[in-house]
């Protein structure tokens, strides 16, 4: 069984909050692309109406259903870079996670350890 109480790990959890930090101003931009994406999708979802100019109906023209198309497939592009950045967000917060995690482990004395360790102690104060 492994102990880890004779060691201050703050150092590493810093580590990990200011990368977090960090990383903060990306997540934030994404968040408002991602917004963007989302009002370019929902108009391209929306259905093209015609108008009454006074007692006449006028049809949707070409260009409102070109603009429609093109709203659809930029929001479609968008969220396959948003994607994109969201997984490579994910992946930098695993490696960091993991690099904290394998810090902490290696820190960590097994019961072995430990006993050796108070010997060694106990031997340095006894002719010390």
């Amino acid at each position: 069984m492994a102990n880890n109480q004779n060691y201050d790990n703050s150092d590493v959890f810093f580590d990990v909050y200011a990368a977090e930090g960090d990383m903060q101003p990306e997540e934030m931009a994404l968040r408002r692309k991602q917004a963007q994406i989302d009002a370019l999708r929902a108009q391209g979802m929306q259905a093209q109406e015609g108008k009454m100019v006074g007692n006449t109906f006028v049809a949707p023209s070409f260009a409102q259903y070109a603009a429609q198309l093109g709203n659809a497939y930029m929001g479609r592009k968008g969220q396959e870079q948003s994607d994109v950045k969201e997984k490579e967000l994910g992946t930098r917060r695993g490696d960091i996670l993991r690099g904290a995690s394998a810090t902490i482990r290696g820190r960590m004395e097994t019961p072995d350890e430990i006993a050796k360790r108070k010997l060694m102690e106990s031997l340095s104060g006894g002719n010390g």
